[in-house]
């Protein structure tokens, strides 16, 4: 368990495991920032770089990565979190029609209500083959992420990142349950 505790420890810096343990885990969420001057702390795990390649790499194909499904666009405004995910457009084939039953999935807040934008000519607002969901291209997440100021949270990253997967395999078999993972990715001078 040694290498397992050196991983976790190197994850959760500068909280010790016995803290971890006793305080946080299966009771409270622990949020690990790089502190100032440790930007490539988590660098090996998961990056905006390997989130344009992925990007790229499933643009126009039925496993597209989507906006509220995968990914959320999202950034303060005078002290509120407002959810930028660009919308289908109005009466295309993106809309959900008629099923409900599965339209709130997720938490609170992560799309939907408060969202403002809309589907946008840079191929942002085809259909990534999710039934309502609009398709993330590299274009729209750079122009969200440089241009509008906004983190990008994507779900799930350790399916698509070989060595958070590795990460996250050891984490699952020193705890013995599933462990899983966002990755906030916030522009320099925003807040995430």
């Amino acid at each position: 368990a040694a290498a397992d505790d050196s991983a976790l420890a190197a994850l959760i810096a500068p909280t010790p495991v016995d803290e971890f343990v006793g305080s946080y885990f299966e009771q409270k969420p622990l949020l690990c920032r790089a502190a100032k001057g440790e930007s490539g702390r988590f660098a090996s795990l998961f990056t905006l770089e390997q989130l344009f390649e992925l990007l790229r790499a499933r643009e126009g194909g039925d496993a597209a990565i989507a906006y509220e499904q995968h990914i959320n666009a999202c950034k303060f405004v005078d002290g509120r979190k407002i959810t930028c995910n660009p919308m289908p457009e109005a009466g295309s084939d993106e809309e959900d029609e008629g099923d409900d039953e599965d339209d709130d999935e997720g938490e609170e807040g992560d799309g939907g209500s408060g969202s403002e934008g809309s589907a946008s000519s840079d191929g942002s607002g085809s259909d990534g083959g999710g039934g309502g969901f609009v398709a993330a291209t590299e274009a729209s997440v750079r122009s969200k992420f440089y241009d509008d100021g906004c983190t990008m949270q994507f779900h799930q990253p350790q399916h698509y990142s070989e060595a958070l997967a590795s990460v996250m395999a050891r984490l699952e078999g020193e705890f013995g349950c599933l462990v899983g993972s966002n990755a906030y990715l916030t522009p320099p001078g925003a807040q995430g």
